[in-house]
């Protein structure tokens, strides 16, 4: 391996590595590796950048087919591969990445001789043309945090880029953006950035991989420039939103789809060459301005449901709005509204200063009817302090985003089954309190940064994604006898401390709240970062140090003691598919479960050994964790998990840099695994000696042996920093036992 430093790159460098700039995606170079001056390293043939601890392989020069990239190098983790990394390399038959990279540039494997490709786990985004003429390439395995595509990124291949499309994606195709949602896919807006690839004659498809297309949101292609003639729409759609097509000049033509009965405010509105619409008669609502300054003529047969009411904001009528079978009309001065609804559409009850109270009922009772909500449904409406909904809904779906932002709604409680989708409450500084009553599901982001909510029930099952409650200052859980929590969506929320308004962790007995215990390991297993489990780890790991260690033993004693402790108390997973299950991996995993992996050791004997005054650190490779402790002056690795057999070894107790070498520990960092270890030092200690050698000549001896001799015959003296690497049996002393170890060592030799 080597090393490269550059002085300086001007602006060509910032140049080649910017990412297209668009709404659609993320930016392609993280800003770790944007400055002006960086550092490169080459490995097996790949050129990479240096960022804060990350690295961005830029390029590969090598030949081979087959290709492997670490997850670390020299400490770095491989974070993201850069635009055009190995475009054109078509000997490339095969790579394996590691699940540490979080982005994968612009055309980066274009044209290549891939065959198959599996997206890591961390990447989120497909950026355009990333795989584009690839033309053996047949199979790509997404994982399921890809919610961001460009399906021009598998062009010219063998995959069918629609095939991919799944629940909770934003994606890319032919230069306008779609979003598959609860089943459903949306029309967002034109794509800017592949513009390009927009035609004349703009066909939307009725469904990706069987999801159909059901809408095109509020202003989607409003005012845009270019030469768009025609729009054919299929009949799936059913709700084309607010000023949709406002203001595209060279339109000339458009179909209204089957299923859409109401053209609602400006969706036409100065398109100045639109002239022929193919109108159907179902249609039961046009706004008076949907075809204001185009030359369409409105059919004898519609006239009469062309609707006007300028005195009134009018935000409900007929069902086709609102889902109601009634019309209501409501003006800026109404305070309580009594709606029989089953569906409301986006911006539906915008901008009303006064409105203060919204009731929802379904509009049959005898009818197990569902209500969807969309996106900013009741925003802007700075007087509404409550939204009650009807328990006879069979179902509630919050489908958009934005919900209640801008009002003074500080409760939200749903008394029906729910799903609840992607930013619905997110954002929201009044609310204070979210009561879902029955079983709810709960997706990534719903919540986020509620910076008011304390309080949270959850009544039912609830499968919560994570971070749909991260950066919420929940303080109290809520529970009911059915309460079942699926999944780790409440991690991260490090000040939730109370079940039902009662501390869930017992501080007298160092035990959870024995009403909520069983509950807790049933719901709780494989979460992390939450008060109550954070207090129940740190309690337990007081209570195992006082148990096992006293004040007159010595650091290498408390280190061995509490080394072994971990590895009497555990059991490790022997289900392969187990490995990166987070029940394994997780502070309380030896604690709660009794079992773990690596990772579940290393963590539990960083916290042990720093509560015994240890200085201690989580080490982790691409395949494993471990510790470095601090004995003396002298810095040494603990492996407990190798440790622990049938019986417990010290094979890879108290080892050298040297020593520890190997398959696995290899390519190494010093990590902070959770807020539990904010006690471990920054950087990365060097472990230089060996037990043994006691004159640190970097080997063992018959010279440390008599050194040792000496020392045991009070003929030589040594500094109390370098009295660790001549106890050899880790008693705290040394003695003839010591010297008795270290002849077996020599002879040995």
């Amino acid at each position: 391996m080597k090393k490269n430093r550059i002085i300086a790159v001007g602006m060509a460098f910032a140049l080649s590595f910017t990412a297209l700039q668009t709404n659609f995606l993320p930016t392609v170079l993280h800003n770790s590796f944007t400055s002006c001056a960086y550092e490169e390293i080459t490995y097996n043939g790949m050129t990479f950048i240096v960022g804060d601890q990350e690295l961005l392989l830029t390029s590969y020069s090598g030949t081979d087919s087959h290709i492997e990239v670490p997850e670390k190098i020299d400490g770095y983790t491989v974070t993201e591969i850069g635009n055009y990394a190995f475009r054109d390399n078509t000997q490339l038959k095969s790579i394996k990445l590691p699940d540490t990279i979080n982005d994968i540039g612009t055309s980066a494997f274009q044209n290549t001789g891939l065959v198959s490709f599996d997206v890591p786990e961390n990447v989120t985004s497909i950026h355009t043309n990333t795989f584009a003429d690839c033309i053996n390439l047949e199979k790509i395995n997404l994982s399921d945090n890809v919610s961001y595509m460009y399906l021009s990124a598998f062009a010219n291949t063998k995959v069918d880029p629609c095939s991919l499309v799944k629940e909770d994606m934003t994606f890319s195709y032919n230069g306008i953006l779609y979003e598959a949602m609860n089943g459903e896919i949306s029309v967002l807006s034109i794509d800017t950035s592949e513009k390009k690839l927009i035609k004349d004659n703009v066909v939307i498809p009725d469904n990706f991989n069987g999801f159909p297309v059901t809408r095109i949101i509020k202003e989607a292609f409003n005012r845009y420039s270019n030469d768009i003639k025609s729009f054919t729409l299929p009949d799936s759609i059913y709700d084309i939103g607010e000023s949709a097509f406002f203001g595209i000049t060279t339109l000339e033509s458009i179909n209204i789809p089957k299923n859409v009965s109401v053209i609602q405010k400006e969706t036409f509105r100065k398109c100045s060459n639109l002239s022929d619409v193919k109108f159907h008669d179902d249609i039961e609502i046009i706004d008076i301005t949907a075809f204001e300054e185009t030359k369409v003529t409105i059919p004898d047969n519609l006239i009469s449901k062309i609707y006007d009411d300028p005195a009134n904001k009018v935000v409900n009528v007929s069902k086709d709005i609102f889902g109601s079978e009634d019309n209501y009309v409501i003006t800026d001065s109404t305070v309580e509204l009594n709606l029989s609804v089953n569906r409301i559409l986006n911006y539906a009850l915008t901008g009303f200063d006064n409105l203060k109270t919204i009731n929802l009922k379904p509009i049959n009772l005898k009818l197990s009817e569902e209500l969807e909500i969309n996106t900013s449904a009741f925003s802007y409406c700075p007087a509404l302090e409550s939204i009650n909904f009807s328990p006879e809904y069979s179902k509630v779906t919050i489908r958009g985003e934005r919900i209640i932002d801008r009002t003074s709604v500080s409760n939200i409680q749903i008394n029906s089954p729910c799903d609840i989708m992607m930013n619905a409450f997110s954002k929201c500084e009044t609310l204070e309190s979210v009561s879902l009553k029955k079983d709810a599901k709960v997706l990534r982001n719903a919540f986020t940064d509620c910076k008011n909510l304390t309080e949270l029930e959850l009544g039912g099952v609830s499968d919560i994604s994570l971070s749909s409650f991260s950066g919420c200052p929940i303080q109290n859980l809520i529970i009911s006898e059915n309460t079942e929590i699926l999944s780790r969506g409440l991690n991260n929320c490090t000040e939730l401390m109370n079940i039902n308004g009662e501390p869930a962790f017992d501080s007298k007995t160092g035990d959870f709240n024995a009403k909520y215990k069983d509950f807790i390991f049933k719901s709780f297993y494989n979460a992390e970062e939450i008060g109550f489990i954070n207090e129940y780890v740190q309690a337990n790991v007081k209570r195992i140090v006082s148990e096992n260690t006293d004040s007159s033993m010595s650091e290498i004693e408390k280190v061995k003691i509490l080394h072994d402790w971990v590895c009497d108390n555990t059991v490790y997973d022997p289900d392969e598919e187990k490995v990166y299950a987070p029940e394994n991996r997780n502070d309380a995993s030896v604690l709660m479960n009794g079992k773990s992996v690596c990772v579940g050791y290393a963590k539990m004997c960083n916290l042990l050994f720093n509560e015994a005054g240890i200085e201690t650190y989580f080490i982790e490779s691409p395949s494993h964790a471990w510790n470095i402790v601090k004995i003396g002056g002298h810095y040494f690795h603990v492996d407990s998990t190798w440790d622990d057999g049938d019986s417990i070894s010290y094979n890879f107790f108290m080892k050298s840099d040297d020593e520890i070498a190997d398959d696995t520990h290899i390519n190494y960092s010093a990590e902070k695994p959770s807020s539990l270890h904010y006690f471990q030092k920054d950087g990365m200690p060097e472990c230089s000696y060996s037990m043994g050698d006691c004159n640190m000549d970097g080997k063992i001896s018959i010279a440390d042996l008599v050194r040792m001799n000496q020392y045991i015959l009070n003929k030589q003296k040594i500094n109390a920093d370098d009295a660790i690497l001549y106890d050899l049996d880790f008693s705290g002393k040394i003695d003839v036992f010591d010297v008795i170890k270290m002849r077996q060592i020599v002879v040995n030799q």
